[in-house]
């Protein structure tokens, strides 16, 4: 019997030794447990940041190397940001870039956000509203962005890639599991309208 616990014990002592060698991971079966940027430790971060597949510009521009412009080294930031799906474990890190671009954005920047935007919420529907949940500001943002794009888009003049009502759609189902994001997503896209409403 002691011999069967001492075993046990053993396997449990390797295991832990052995998970610190491993890649940082974002949790996602539960909200929960869905980590942002701002919730992980220093170490957590750093860490993160010595990863291999970071990408350099969404690091130059985290350090505070590089400048927004409307060329298509910010339009490439901006696609890899939103291409980032739910269980990559560099999601918190580049949600925080890609926040921290959408808050100091304007004029001819500001107009490239939409698809990135758009991309990262379809990817990432539950972790964004969740979010919103607690960062009313960023919703506000996240709903002026869209808003703007989704108007033009109705209007035959925006590249983005789901109107509004298919957008709508797909994030709903997303929210449809989870009740405490059914009311986030309310707001939202009722935040979406207002800002189309005045578009006209």
């Amino acid at each position: 019997m002691k011999t069967k616990a001492l075993i046990i014990l053993l396997c449990a002592l390797f295991s832990s030794c052995n998970s610190g060698h491993q890649k940082p991971t974002t949790p996602t079966a539960n909200l929960q447990t869905y980590v942002y940027w701002e919730d992980m430790s220093d170490m957590e971060k750093n860490d993160l940041l010595k990863q291999s597949d970071i990408d350099s510009m969404v690091l130059v521009y985290y350090e505070g190397k590089y400048k927004l412009t409307d060329d298509s080294i910010t339009m490439n930031l901006l696609d890899s940001l939103g291409r980032i799906k739910e269980k990559d474990y560099r999601r918190p890190f580049y949600f925080f870039v890609m926040n921290r671009i959408y808050k100091e954005s304007d004029g001819a920047v500001a107009e490239m956000l939409g698809n990135s935007c758009q991309d990262f919420m379809i990817n990432n529907p539950l972790y964004v509203l969740v979010f919103f949940q607690k960062d009313k500001q960023m919703l506000e943002l996240y709903a002026q962005i869209l808003g703007y794009e989704l108007y033009f888009k109705e209007q035959g003049t925006s590249d983005i890639k789901y109107q509004y009502t298919d957008f709508k759609k797909l994030i709903e189902e997303s929210a449809s599991k989870e009740p405490q994001c059914k009311e986030v997503s309310s707001i939202f896209f009722s935040a979406i309208e207002t800002v189309m409403k005045k578009m006209d």
